[in-house]
């Protein structure tokens, strides 16, 4: 009912929650009737909600004054600067402050398409880059592109590479890499040039949340630098700690030439930021990126907010300690649930994969789209949970407690086990 004036007015409106939230706190949300639900789907508000400290600090920065700075030394921006160049541990030399991730990602092609000379980009399937038409013509799903004319020029996609389904049908163990030879191989016929970038995401984020092979990423590396390809890593999902570590690439040893951040910087505030390595703009008259209000002062205090909680308060460990009690769950599901087919995640952000399975005398254990309908009785139970297409999300803001998890755990384990039972 609350939501029909939205879904009469607004052209994006996809929301298939009806309370009227009147309070929050953490992963928990309270609405009017006085209902409580653990919001299990949140990649945004990264610190969860009603964080005393982010709300101290942001309520002080608006207190300040919201206006646009005017040009030279805004010490905001040089406390950003200075922790994210740190984190980075001297990876890149130069910043730009953007107000979405989209912008951060078009910035970026544009770049390398200048840095190299050259026009033709590389995305992959299942990506997702962003809204605006760059970014959304980059992104591998046909939702942001089907009957809204014609793409951008210059752009080639390839497969996703993943070993929980392997487009080549090949055993990781043995494949020597076949999926970064296959992309060769496609490019040979493709492309009119060699790229001037390619453009990844260390796992699919809201398309099912795919997880890149075991080395990938370095082999990915060493593919570019053999051919003079500038490397873009889109971790607008993957930063700041809900994996467990501060960036995927990190975690990976594969450092790229360009990383995008968005999202959770600015924890529900409107910023991203393009990280870029110094040659990279050897070329480039950085002025004419300048504009917007990608660094306005509000925003820039969320990020510095959120890079200084996450530091002293020491979420990292605590998202380990998570991980520690869904990894070893999750891995039993695939042992006894016919229906659950994989998992894949780290930290606090997982895809839990349902499949249809059938028994040597061809009768089906598994249902179609068994992930929406796990959505659909745990709402009864008051958690909120996501999913893209038949793939089930945990990714909670990184404060989800233990019990949380475990909650999350037992009530939807108990509902697989009745779904498993009706076949």
């Amino acid at each position: 009912m609350h939501n029909d004036f939205l879904r009469e007015h607004d052209i994006a409106f996809t929301g298939n929650f009806d309370g009227d939230v009147v309070s929050a706190e953490g992963i928990s949300i309270t609405t009017s009737e006085g209902k409580l639900y653990r919001n299990y789907n949140e990649i945004t508000s990264m610190l969860g909600q009603n964080h005393k400290v982010f709300i101290e600090r942001m309520t002080a920065a608006m207190q300040r004054g919201i206006y646009t700075p005017v040009r030279g030394y805004e010490a905001g921006k040089v406390a950003l600067f200075q922790k994210l160049l740190r984190l980075t541990q001297g990876d890149f030399q130069k910043i730009f402050l953007s107000a979405s991730g989209s912008e951060a990602i078009e910035w970026a092609v544009r770049i390398a398409r200048n840095y190299t000379g050259r026009n033709e980009v590389v995305a992959f399937s299942g990506s997702l880059h962003g809204r605006t038409y760059m970014a959304a013509c980059l992104s591998g799903i046909s939702r942001r592109k089907f009957g809204l004319g014609v793409q951008a020029p210059g752009i080639l996609h390839v497969e996703y590479p993943s070993c929980h389904h392997c487009y080549l049908n090949l055993e990781s163990a043995t494949c020597q890499m076949a999926c970064l030879k296959d992309m060769t191989r496609k490019l040979s016929y493709q492309a009119s040039e060699v790229p001037a970038a390619i453009v990844i995401e260390p796992f699919t984020g809201s398309t099912g949340m795919a997880v890149l092979p075991n080395g990938y990423l370095k082999a990915l590396r060493a593919w570019a630098d053999e051919r003079g390809v500038l490397l873009i890593f889109d971790e607008i999902q993957t930063a700041f700690g809900k994996t467990g570590d501060m960036f995927m690439y990190q975690r990976e040893g594969a450092i790229p030439d360009l990383l995008v951040l968005g999202k959770a910087l600015g924890n529900g505030f409107h910023i991203a930021a393009l990280m870029a390595q110094a040659k990279t703009l050897a070329n480039l008259d950085g002025t004419i990126l300048a504009g917007g209000t990608g660094s306005n002062p509000i925003a820039v205090e969320a990020a510095n907010a959120v890079i200084d909680i996450l530091e002293t308060e020491q979420w990292l460990a605590h998202v380990k300690r998570i991980e520690a009690i869904m990894k070893p769950a999750l891995e039993r599901w695939c042992r006894d649930y016919l229906i659950v087919d994989n998992y894949r995640g780290f930290g606090v952000v997982y895809g839990i994969a349902f499949a249809d399975r059938r028994s040597d005398s061809g009768g089906v254990f598994g249902k179609p789209l068994a992930a929406a309908e796990v959505v659909s009785r745990a709402k009864t139970q008051g958690l909120l949970l996501g999913r893209s297409g038949n793939v089930l999300f945990f990714r909670p803001a990184i404060c989800v407690t233990k019990e949380e998890a475990q909650l999350f755990i037992d009530v939807v384990a108990h509902i697989i086990e009745e779904m498993s039972n009706c076949f």
